[in-house]
């Protein structure tokens, strides 16, 4: 059961972008005027099949959700395709790109156990270009890109 909220009426998602089962939304708070721009990749497979952080997980699971995810029609929250409400349990391992495979993949699996299903990733750091990944590799040369 969602519980309404006093903020939810000053808050306006503006622009939202799919790309697979990633969104990009930005949304504004009237009342600030602050604007946020964020990609968020939900991972397919593992959403709604995963007990939420401090719960038990019981002997039925619900399905998982239709990708791509996108604004309920209300536009308060996310949904899957067919409407049903998407509980956003995220983390955010900004640098992923610094670590290397194995321990991406431990992180992962971490992630996974814990009912996490959304990653918030930045790829490239706006400061830190050129950045090398745990192998030495830049995304960008800098002298030709």
């Amino acid at each position: 059961m969602m519980t309404e909220n006093p903020l939810n009426d000053r808050l306006a998602i503006s622009r939202r972008r799919f790309f697979g089962t990633a969104i990009s939304a930005s949304a504004t708070a009237a009342a600030s005027g602050l604007r946020s721009t964020a990609p968020v990749f939900a991972a397919e497979g593992i959403a709604s099949q995963q007990p939420r952080a401090g719960k038990k997980k019981s002997g039925a699971t619900s399905a998982p959700a239709a990708f791509p995810l996108k604004l309920s029609a209300n536009r308060r929250h996310l949904a899957d395709q067919k409407g049903k409400p998407f509980f956003v349990l995220g983390d955010t391992p900004w640098f992923l790109q610094k670590l290397p495979l194995e321990d991406v993949r431990r992180i992962l699996d971490d992630r996974k156990a814990k009912g996490f299903n959304t990653l918030f990733l930045e790829f490239l750091g706006d400061q830190r270009i050129p950045s090398p990944d745990a192998h030495g590799t830049l995304a960008f040369l800098p002298d030709t890109d």
